[in-house]
């Protein structure tokens, strides 16, 4: 167990969010490293605005932690989570839900 940080997922934000992520590591055999944790350290770092390398210890190491951002940067998964996002504020809102990109994983 680790200290839990402000920016970690909840439960209902994991659920949410899971659909979205990439089930094989980007390279390697890393399947043993939690996703949940890979997002909480990306998330960690973005609230905190720290470096890689100024991660806690705590979470996996920085080197997989930005390859994994990496690769998901380039695979489009950012923004493909933050489309999504976009669509499901609009439809609570109750505005038009259509906005560029379309994806084909719920909302």
């Amino acid at each position: 167990m680790r200290a839990t940080y402000d920016s970690d997922l909840t439960d209902g934000e994991w659920e949410w969010i899971r659909p979205y992520i990439p089930l094989h590591p980007p390279r390697g055999n890393l399947s043993w490293i939690s996703k949940r944790e890979i997002v909480n350290a990306i998330f960690y770092v973005n609230q905190q605005g720290c470096t890689w390398r100024g991660m806690p210890h705590d979470f996996p190491v920085w080197q997989t932690v930005y390859g994994y951002y990496r690769q998901w940067r380039r695979a489009g998964v950012w923004e493909e989570v933050n489309d999504a996002l976009r669509r499901a504020v609009r439809v609570a809102e109750r505005k038009q839900s259509n906005v560029s990109g379309s994806s084909s994983r719920p909302v």
